[in-house]
């Protein structure tokens, strides 16, 4: 296989993890559990499964963030400028 086909495959690879979002039921599994911890009617379990949840979720953010670098290098252009392109926006801490 020629480099720039390898290449191709990598990028192809990359946008689908970028792009590929939390499984639906997850979400509101999360949404439940976070409206039940607000509500102090979380149960220990649930506070386990809801710390598992949130834990993966981070990984997940970690995991595209690494992606969209690895990604930006590939095509050469910053970060920001291949979230805009992808239509991401940045998260902004409060």
């Amino acid at each position: 296989m020629d480099q720039l086909a390898a290449q191709r495959i990598m990028e192809a690879e990359l946008l689908w993890r970028v792009r590929t979002a939390a499984p639906e039921p997850e979400t509101r599994l999360l949404h439940k559990l976070l409206r039940r911890q607000q509500s102090g009617t979380l149960t220990q379990p649930e506070r386990n499964k809801l710390q598992a949840l949130l834990d993966a979720r981070e990984e997940r953010a970690a995991q595209r963030l690494q992606d969209l670098a690895q990604l930006s290098k590939l095509r050469s252009i910053p970060v920001r400028k291949l979230m805009l392109q992808l239509g991401i926006s940045p998260v902004v801490s409060p």
